[in-house]
């Protein structure tokens, strides 16, 4: 009998060796679902038909990413694949799309119809997740979250937005054999075996404040922190030169906002000439923030995943979400092999992304995910 948690791996280049190498490692006997990473090609759209045509009449799902995390630790330029199968996972999916474009009522009331659709042992059981793939460049995540919060309930939710690594262009979404754009794909997910929905991250917020004092919320970008040039007061309280700010430094001395009692970071992604920041999650005028002080990331991953194994035992699985700046902040550190390490010794199978999604909110410089157990019960 195949498992019913599957990962595998490929760094052939054409789309038809990638077919192939996956139509090997993965049994489809009993698949419910194929959930696919790959880096940014030129060829996407071919590879989505191809992979949707090999593994038909199984749903093929994914995204682009910033990298990708697997067997083989963090790679890029390769192809990552998840299957969950039958008799422990049931799934449901929804792309909802045109994002810019739906009001509030829409987007709700399309949720409530994947709930209500959801196959009969899904309803009502109490386990059951979902996980969340947006466009990281729709713009819309904080609203959607909300939504996707406010009508799943006391369902867990966890997923990352699609990446494009360093172009920051274009970042679809995998389904129904073609890529999408201003989106968000929804699988409900049900499941007999143990899990946990965790967020992890390696900083805590330093007493200097910045103050958001100008800004285009809509484009999240801030002109001003603190009444001066933004990219100019950054530099100034992370004593870099201005000309100097890049993903490295915006990796290392991330901004973190408290939100209860809780810290969420809010990570730079680009400078512009006119020393405005563009932000990579939601920001507003009067926002206060904090400088972010990091502190040893593989010991820091290395106890997140010893409370996951006490809650769910050995993990068979864990589908994970890695801001896109932590690989940035391990390379430059040359720590990615350890952190790789990590990674490996727990199955984890994911993507560096352009932003995370934990329980309704959209946080960035945070590793999220699902850990699946082998064994059967709640978590």
């Amino acid at each position: 009998m195949p498992p019913c948690t599957q990962q595998a791996q490929t760094t052939a280049c054409d789309v038809g060796e990638i077919v192939r190498s996956l139509r090997q490692d993965i049994d489809t006997s009993d698949l419910r679902i194929l959930i696919v990473y790959f880096f940014p090609r030129p060829d996407a759209d071919e590879l989505a038909q191809a992979l949707s045509r090999a593994f038909a009449p199984v749903p093929v799902v994914g995204c682009s990413t910033g990298g990708e995390i697997g067997p083989l630790g963090y790679t890029r330029n390769t192809v990552v694949a998840v299957g969950l199968s039958s008799p422990d996972f049931s799934v449901s999916c929804r792309l909802i799309d045109h994002l810019s474009e739906r009001g509030s009522e829409e987007t709700l009331s399309t949720l409530q119809n994947l709930l209500d659709q959801a196959e009969p042992q899904v309803q009502g059981s109490g386990r059951y997740f979902a996980v969340t793939l947006f466009d990281g460049f729709c713009l819309r995540e904080e609203h959607v979250s909300s939504a996707i919060h406010a009508v799943l309930g006391d369902i867990p939710v966890c997923g990352g937005s699609a990446s494009d690594g360093r172009q920051f262009s274009s970042s679809p979404i995998l389904y129904d054999g073609r890529l999408h754009h201003d989106c968000v794909l929804v699988m409900l997910v049900h499941t007999n075996r143990a899990f946990h929905v965790f967020k992890t991250e390696h900083f805590l917020p330093l007493e200097q404040r910045l103050v958001v004092t100008g800004a285009d919320v809509d484009q999240r970008i801030v002109t001003e922190i603190n009444g001066r040039p933004a990219a100019q007061e950054y530099a100034r309280l992370i004593g870099c030169p201005r000309e100097k700010l890049d993903l490295v430094q915006f990796a290392r001395h991330p901004l973190i906002v408290r939100v209860g009692s809780t810290n969420f970071v809010r990570s730079i992604i680009q400078c512009q000439d006119d020393d405005s920041l563009t932000f990579a999650c939601a920001i507003d005028v009067g926002l206060v923030l904090r400088l972010g002080e990091g502190f040893d990331m593989t010991s820091s991953l290395a106890q997140k995943f010893g409370e996951l194994r006490e809650r769910i035992g050995e993990p068979a699985l864990v589908l994970g979400f890695d801001c896109i700046l932590r690989r940035f902040e391990m390379e430059d550190k040359g720590e990615t092999d350890k952190v790789a390490a990590v990674m490996k010794a727990n199955r984890v199978a994911g993507f560096s992304t352009q932003g995370e999604h934990f329980q309704g909110m959209h946080i960035n410089q945070t590793f999220t995910g699902i850990a699946l157990g082998r064994r059967s019960g709640m978590a």
